[in-house]
């Protein structure tokens, strides 16, 4: 009877584990892809109770990212460069660097600190994904 039971446990557990980890791969899936679409091919190879996971899911890290007012998903690797080279999309002016005064024109590129112009790199970034539905 014990030699019984402890199988039975034992199963239990790599049941949940196997459960664990096919949740763990579905959220992950969200962070990874940055959109909320399931691909088409995954589908069909997820319970419905899956579906739904990654469903909520989506719909509270977007809440979330909404009030952030910032896109978590954009920036997972952190970056190499302190430095990186900015096209200015509309006409900013002159804006103050550590290294002097930069004109910000429209259509000019410049090498710039990421530090100090990833404010206004953030105002141009498109709004999290809506959630699915």
């Amino acid at each position: 009877l014990s030699l019984r039971h402890n199988c039975i446990e034992r199963n239990k557990q790599c049941a949940i584990a196997y459960l664990k980890y096919r949740a763990e791969q579905i959220l992950k899936l969200r962070w990874e892809s940055g959109a909320c679409e399931i691909p088409a091919y995954l589908q069909d190879r997820l319970h419905q109770n899956e579906i739904a996971l990654a469903q909520q899911y989506d719909t509270m890290l977007t809440s979330y990212m909404t009030s952030l007012g910032h896109n978590l998903t954009l920036d997972l690797e952190p970056p190499s460069s302190t430095m990186i080279t900015v096209r200015v999309l509309e006409d900013y002016g002159e804006f103050v660097t550590m290294d002097g005064t930069v004109n910000l024109t429209r259509n000019s590129t410049h090498h710039l600190r990421r530090a100090e112009v990833q404010h206004l790199i953030r105002q141009v970034e498109p709004p999290p994904p809506a959630p699915c539905r």
